[in-house]
């Protein structure tokens, strides 16, 4: 039988990694060889999640789904320029706060491409087509979907 698989966020505190890991990716990929990213997002089975149960290990959380309510994501979640997680994670440098699909919109102002540079040339995605969505809506901005 197979198990079911989930997106889960893993929690890990920094202070538990150990001192062969140079960075925090190398820790995090090592903890699961082949599945894996203080914390990342894997699909695992119940069995997978629990033997993250390891020093370093907070807690994991179970993929939600929620509704967009801002475009301006560090003024919604509460990060200040001079205190707190965002100077300390940064400035988001090597950070994704949050994986959000809403599905894409493209005629939506966030999507426009005015002054964005072209599409850098290690790009190797693909501009797939879909119901209502074809590849003429990707723009310099839009380069995969």
């Amino acid at each position: 039988m197979v198990e079911e698989r989930r997106t889960y966020i893993i929690h890990m505190d920094k202070s538990w990694m150990p001192v062969p890991f140079t960075t925090h990716h190398h820790w995090y990929t090592s903890t699961l060889a082949s599945l894996v990213m203080n914390g990342f997002s894997a699909v695992l089975t119940e069995s997978q999640l629990d033997q993250l149960e390891i020093p370093g290990y907070i807690a994991s959380y179970p993929e939600r789904f929620g509704q967009l309510h801002t475009t301006h994501t560090k003024n919604f979640v509460g990060l200040k320029k001079f205190a707190g997680l965002w100077p300390k994670g940064g400035f988001s440098d090597d950070m994704i706060i949050g994986i959000v699909d809403t599905g894409i919109w493209p005629e939506s102002e966030s999507f426009k491409d005015h002054g964005m540079p072209l599409v850098p040339e290690r790009w190797r995605g693909t501009c797939e087509k879909g119901t209502d969505f074809n590849s003429s809506l990707y723009n310099r901005k839009l380069i995969g979907a």
